[in-house]
């Protein structure tokens, strides 16, 4: 009997050493209690979790077809969110790594997602245009909500409040309330694609960034009965208007401001001169890290509202001097500026170009080294 012919079997393997996917963020996770040690990015279709110490992995969340693009974590240190390219929307179990839900109600590639901050509603923007919210706990969709143009670029809920705030390719960021389920506010002070948008100082302050090299600052103030933090008010209030473009609108004339008013105070501009691709701050909200689609890293002090107030009673007192010094009677009114509240602390360089950032009490970025896969440095 003659020998058979031997085929060569082909099976699952190692995908060039991936450690992360170009495609989905990096988040940091804080599992047993320890935090900067956990990091999850996206690799193809599933979800990495690295021990930033050791090296190794940590936990593979297992997905099926749809490349991972977005990551959120949970409050509750225990879930993680992930977002694919199909639009599926899936909660992982940090401890043991299954699937708890399963959300479809995209038509396309999810594009940003977050959880709110008690962890019990999580909030999808996509390419289609959609915002959809949904009820972790019931494992069910919410509601729709319709009126972006353009991609989703980011959304997120707003502390103590039922309203969402969305940005989009279509030059927009939306406010919606979810009592009504409308948009009750849109800014168009953009020209161009906005990209990301952090909310600070306790949900007072809104910045965003776009295609252009200007962070645009907002002032969200509250119309209904919920306070504002005592120490916030002086250093707020006395805030010095920047002056707008010609032309520029800032809010559409025929909206109803029954939940908050947003106006814009003034901008800081980047070093960088390429689009914004996405920023964050870190838990204590004291810097700001952004970057472009290069090799720079820019970060910016964001001084806490106690340094705010010594900083504005060192000007009062400069101009006093100064009043007594030219022998007149009139002192000058000192202000707080935007550039006060942001100021620009350092631009890194990286060895490639950066993919996706995260902060926790280091800096860690996601970058691409020449097309070959994703490393995680300092």
């Amino acid at each position: 009997m003659g020998l058979t012919k031997q085929y060569l079997r082909y099976v699952p393997g190692p995908v060039l050493g991936l450690v992360g996917g170009q495609k989905s963020n990096v988040v940091f996770l804080d599992i047993k209690g320890v935090k900067g040690k956990y990091c999850a990015v996206g690799a193809c279709e599933n979800v990495l979790v690295w021990d930033l110490r050791t090296g190794e992995k940590h936990l593979e969340l297992q997905g099926e077809k749809g490349e991972v693009t977005q990551i959120a974590k949970s409050p509750d240190k225990r879930h993680v969110a992930v977002g694919y390219s199909d639009g599926l929307v899936k909660v992982f179990d940090l401890h043991g790594g299954e699937v708890k839900v399963n959300f479809s109600g995209h038509k396309s590639a999810v594009t940003a997602l977050s959880y709110d901050h008690q962890g019990l509603r999580l909030v999808s923007g996509a390419k289609d245009t959609d915002v959809i919210v949904w009820d972790i706990v019931n494992e069910s969709g919410l509601f729709r909500l319709k009126g972006h143009k353009g991609q989703i670029t980011q959304v997120v809920f707003l502390k103590d409040k039922n309203v969402i705030v969305s940005s989009s390719k279509d030059t927009f960021i939306k406010f919606w309330d979810l009592d009504t389920q409308h948009c009750f506010k849109t800014l168009v002070g953009h020209r161009s694609e906005i990209y990301d948008f952090v909310i600070v100082r306790n949900g007072q302050r809104l910045i965003t960034g776009s295609a252009d090299s200007e962070l645009r600052v907002w002032d969200i103030e509250y119309i209904d009965s919920l306070k504002l933090e005592e120490d916030a008010e002086p250093a707020f209030k006395r805030m010095k208007m920047e002056s707008e473009e010609e032309g520029e609108d800032e809010e559409e004339e025929d909206e109803d401001l029954h939940i908050l008013k947003c106006t814009k105070v003034g901008s800081v501009m980047r070093q960088g001169r390429d689009r914004l691709v996405s920023m964050t701050t870190d838990t204590g909200g004291s810097v700001l890290v952004c970057h472009g689609s290069n090799k720079y890293l820019e970060v910016f002090k964001l001084p806490s509202i106690e340094n705010l107030k010594k900083h504005l009673a060192k000007r009062q007192k400069k101009l006093r001097k100064k009043a007594r010094d030219s022998g007149t009677e009139e002192v000058g009114e000192a202000l707080i500026t935007v550039k006060d509240e942001i100021v620009q602390n350092g631009l890194y360089k990286m060895a490639a170009n950066i993919v996706s950032v995260d902060t926790v009490k280091i800096v860690w970025i996601c970058f691409k080294e020449k097309g070959v896969a994703n490393k995680i440095t300092t």
